[in-house]
């Protein structure tokens, strides 16, 4: 796997919570590659967190969508759309 990953950090109930997209779950080898994807396939990556937020995280708040290593993002708790 790349290290590169599609993120998004929301507040929902009081708590931060982080959700790697998975639509492009074989990662990328820079953080510009990985932009550029999120550029060109930006509407289906919002849809697709939309629905997600609205099916498991309701009245949630995005927070950031980015890019970044997927080691910053290792830990038990967070989960996937």
């Amino acid at each position: 796997m790349k290290p590169i990953i599609i993120f998004a950090t929301i507040f929902f109930n009081g708590n931060v919570e982080n959700l790697q997209y998975k639509g492009a779950s074989h990662g990328f080898s820079t953080e510009k590659v990985c932009y550029e994807y999120v550029e060109k396939h930006g509407e289906k990556i919002a849809s697709t967190l939309k629905q997600h937020m609205n099916t498991v995280y309701p009245n949630s708040r995005l927070l950031v969508l980015g890019c970044s290593d997927r080691l910053n993002f290792e830990r038990d708790n967070e989960t996937s759309t």
